[in-house]
């Protein structure tokens, strides 16, 4: 693509290429820049001028190299591949059980922070009921409920006479083998 560049006049602008006569407007000492055209002006008219492009033949140039068949030893032997998947296997599995030792780990904490959370709350409840006893086993509280169900406070001393119980033997018929274990008895020491 080429590009050039022309000098245009004022009347060939104005007549010759096809733009339209511009009128001049002035308001007093300021002129509009919109309408301002001065004696010569330049003007830069682009013209694209399009040429063919030529097809080329190109040859591929292809070089034959001359292949050398050398042993050259670029990989790993079979026994070290073994080794090294091996090695892999072993770190996998490793990994596995971290994690799944991870995930045991984190069962087991929930696990205990519930059996935590079970024991705070018994705790609780047991030492709202100790108040509870504690309250109720009060010599106030034995007072003012026998004084609600018509017991009467008791000014005696707390003194009280026993009755002589009498303490009779019984006799008791054995037969003979009562009196064989006994008697085996007292020789072993029972």
């Amino acid at each position: 693509m080429v590009t050039t560049t022309e000098f245009v006049t004022e009347k060939e602008r104005r007549y010759g290429i096809g733009y339209r006569p511009i009128s001049t407007v002035s308001t007093g000492r300021f002129v509009d820049d919109s309408i301002f055209m001065p004696e010569k002006e330049e003007v830069v008219i682009e013209r694209r001028i399009s040429v063919p492009e030529q097809k080329i033949e190109r040859k591929e140039i292809v070089k034959e190299e001359k292949k050398v068949e050398t042993e050259v030893e670029t990989g790993l032997s079979v026994k070290s591949k073994l080794l090294v998947g091996l090695y892999v296997c072993v770190a996998c599995i490793l990994s596995a059980l971290a994690m799944v030792a991870g995930i045991m780990i984190g069962n087991r904490a929930t696990e205990l922070s519930a059996l935590e959370s079970q024991v705070r709350t018994a705790n609780a409840i047991v030492r709202v009921q100790e108040a509870q006893i504690d309250e109720l086993s009060s010599a106030d509280y034995i007072e003012q409920k026998a004084i609600e169900n018509g017991m009467v406070k008791s000014s005696a001393s707390g003194e009280i006479e026993l009755l002589p119980v009498n303490e009779d033997k019984v006799e008791t018929t054995t037969n003979l083998f009562d009196n064989f274990c006994d008697w085996f008895s007292g020789v072993i020491g029972g």
